[in-house]
């Protein structure tokens, strides 16, 4: 599939149908040792009065909806996602599952005894399988974030942020981003409080991405506020 554009026809109102669901959750933690936990456990199952279909027309991908029963089953347990439905291509039903898996960690630690520093990733891998074709595709998405904080002195507190996001778009092209903040703040009594901050170092507008495969296609975009500089100063009475 080379240079298709993407179209769609009428509006489909997912609240139509039957759906029931069921779900569940554990957490543990220990304050002492820091340590946190969660299971959480989720099943639905959808019923809708529309099928979702695909023709190509041309060097356009057509996407619309007729009448008919389709049923649509997902399984939900924390870090995993598997969902089950199916698409009309042609005219021609074709069954779909999609796996997709997550992970996220964070990771806070005392660097010196004047500083410490926090660190956040997550990691996202999906898996879209058309068994009646042998077709699978997959895309994997992750994010970073560290953040240093550091008081040189009593009075004074600085810190620095650092944000990267990855987005796999084909086999072997990846889009990347990265945002970065800092700001310091001066406290020279219990009254006054000076803050300084420059938000978005690198000036970054835009960050958009396209995803299009033999099931589905999608983009995205997103509008950053430009580079600036924020100051302030606090009184208390």
């Amino acid at each position: 599939m080379n240079s298709y554009r993407t179209l769609s026809t009428g509006y489909f109102d997912l609240s139509t149908g039957k759906s029931a669901n069921f779900s569940t959750s554990m957490e543990y933690k220990d304050v002492i040792k820091t340590l946190f936990a969660d299971l959480r456990f989720s099943l639905s199952k959808r019923r809708q009065t529309k099928i979702s279909g695909q023709d190509f027309v041309g060097d356009y991908i057509l996407g619309y909806y007729y009448p008919g029963k389709q049923t649509t089953e997902m399984l939900y347990v924390s870090f995993f996602i598997r969902s089950e439905s199916s698409i009309s291509r042609n005219g021609i039903t074709i069954p779909f599952s999609s796996d997709a898996y997550s992970i996220r960690g964070r990771l806070t630690s005392r660097l010196t005894r004047k500083s410490n520093l926090t660190c956040e990733v997550s990691y996202n891998h999906n898996i879209n399988r058309m068994e009646a074709s042998r077709q699978y595709f997959s895309t994997n998405r992750m994010s970073e974030s560290l953040k240093i904080t550091c008081a040189p002195i009593k009075i004074l507190q600085m810190s620095y942020t650092l944000d990267h996001y990855c987005n796999q778009l084909t086999d072997n092209h990846y889009r990347h981003f990265f945002f970065s903040d800092v700001s310091a703040s001066f406290l020279p009594g219990n009254r006054w409080k000076f803050a300084c901050s420059i938000k978005n170092i690198f000036n970054e507008k835009y960050y958009s991405y396209f995803i299009e495969n033999e099931l589905t296609s999608f983009y995205r975009s997103y509008k950053i506020r430009p580079g600036n500089v924020l100051a302030s100063a606090t009184y208390r009475f």
